[in-house]
């Protein structure tokens, strides 16, 4: 015949998921598990928002262990007051540096695409002064060529 024993668990708060040798058990505590073969065994105990519980327990034949546990909230950082407006405070600042270099970037931008209009428009006005001195040749050279014929004739 196997021994056996049996293992009383409770917790504060209640509702912990228990693991025995990594297995989680179908209740939460608190539980009386019976029918525990005699041994020893890891209990871990989990619980959202506090600290996991780890315990090596000895189940003994006709006995119940008793666990009790007080579960330990987890460790939350509490930032004081001014350590709050002092990460406020750099934040802030970060960000307006970063929105001055962004703003002096926009502002850069703007100029020199005013810079390429405005050589646009130059070369734009150029290009017309060349087709207008391109037509003017034209006329010098038709004209020569008319002197020219004319004397030819002569």
């Amino acid at each position: 015949m196997e021994e056996i024993g049996k293992i009383n668990i409770v917790t504060n708060p209640v509702g912990a998921k228990i693991y025995l040798n990594g297995q989680l058990q179908t209740r939460k505590s608190p539980s009386l598990i019976k029918n525990m073969p005699v041994g020893i065994y890891k209990l871990k105990l989990m619980l959202n928002g506090y600290e996991d519980y780890e315990e090596l327990i000895i189940i003994n034949s006709n006995e119940t262990t008793d666990v009790n546990v007080i579960m330990k909230k987890e460790h939350v950082e509490i930032l004081e007051k001014e350590e709050l407006q002092s990460l406020s405070n750099d934040f802030i600042e970060n960000n307006d540096k970063h929105m001055l270099q962004i703003l002096q970037t926009n502002e850069e931008l703007n100029n020199q695409i005013i810079l390429l209009r405005n050589d646009i428009l130059k070369m734009q006005s150029e290009i017309t002064s060349l087709k207008n001195l391109g037509m003017i040749g034209f006329v010098i050279i038709l004209i020569l060529i008319y002197i020219a014929y004319k004397k030819a004739k002569e």
